[in-house]
This record gives structure tokens, sequence and C-alpha cells, in this order.
């Protein structure tokens, strides 16, 4: 190996642009809120990074509403919801959420992982039951702007459908064009139609 030092000259014109960074950012779930704990954390991320891309996956999966696969689509009800969105994890997550607007940042809402079994075609793998899983999605984004009053500056709520279990379930491109009509749909049905998705 040399010691010799090289000089590179490095010529920047600004008139000329590529791709645009639109910031840096977390991907971070509510296990990490620890009840504010994450708190000097956040602001270390805001204040020294100026990171302004926050990715927020609540549950770590895509399951919160029958956990264990025990039950089927008739679990997608008001008395589920009420339960499921204000157990101490979503809280957590709501919480998390709440701090990040206060700091003046709009998070992108995720979800990612297995969906109840149910939702799954025969293969146990491709996503099938598309009106309930956009029943079950559309929940989630109502609870949070309409019950939690947060502020999102979008929503991607499906995650590596290429690869499937455990980041979630497999969709063909057809299949995850027609998860996301029928995303759209649910949305619309609750006057959430200028919700941004993320979309592949």
């Amino acid at each position: 190996m040399s010691n010799t030092l090289i000089n590179i000259q490095v010529r920047i014109n600004g008139q000329v642009l590529y791709q645009p960074i639109d910031g840096f950012g977390v991907n971070i779930n509510s296990k990490h809120w620890q009840q504010g704990a994450l708190i000097p954390t956040l602001d270390l991320l805001i204040d020294d990074l100026a990171a302004v891309l926050y990715r927020v996956d609540i549950w770590g999966k895509s399951n919160w509403v029958d956990a264990n696969s025990q039950y089927d689509a008739g679990v997608l009800n008001a008395a589920t919801y009420e339960a499921v969105y204000t157990s101490e994890i979503f809280q957590a997550g709501w919480a998390l959420i709440r701090y990040l607007n206060q700091r003046g940042i709009e998070p992108y809402l995720t979800a990612s992982g297995d969906v109840p079994r149910w939702l799954l075609g025969a293969d146990r793998k491709t996503l099938a039951d598309l009106p309930a899983w956009a029943e079950m999605m559309a929940s989630y984004v109502e609870w949070a702007v309409r019950r939690e009053h947060l502020r999102l500056r979008c929503v991607g709520l499906l995650n590596e459908t290429d690869i499937g279990s455990p980041e979630g379930p497999t969709l063909s491109a057809e299949g995850y064009v027609a998860a996301i009509e029928a995303l759209d749909v649910a949305l619309q049905a609750r006057g959430l139609d200028d919700v941004r998705l993320v979309i592949a």
C-alpha cells in the first residue's frame, strides 16, 4: 500500500440536478418509545442530523386485529378496533407520532410483516381477501387521523411483496395494483381520499 497522496479535483455544477434527496430519516416502531425515553434520541436525530423522514411501523406486523389467526374477517369491527388501537403498544405508537408532530414532523405511517392467515389464499402466502385487508388498513389510518388527530406525511401499507413472509404477504404486480385499488375504496368510504399513498 502506497502512502502517496493523490490530488483530486472535484467540481460541482449547481445548475445540473439529478435524483434529489428528500432528507435523512429512520425506521422506527413503538417498542422504542418506552414512555418517552426515546425523546433525547429523537431530538438528536432532528437537531443534529436534521432527520425529517420517519417511517413509523407501530405494531411491527400486519396482524394486529388477530395476532394468532384465531378468527376470521368478522373480527374487523368497531369493538376490535377500540381494543387494539387503545392498547399499550398502539398508545406508545400514537405518542411517538404525536411527539414528532410537535417537532414539526409528519411521519410516514407504515405496516409490514405477516397478516392474519385468513387474509391469505390457498397457498398461505398470497394476500387474497383484498377488501378485508383494505378494511383493516383503512381502520388503522382512520384511527390515527380521526381519533388521535395525528398529521401524517403519507401511508404505505404493504412491504416487500416480492419476498413475502415474514416481511408481509406475497403479491404479484397485478395483485399489488388490485390491493391499492381496494385500499383507495376503503379510504374513500371513510372520507380519507386525500391521504397520500406510498406505492411501488
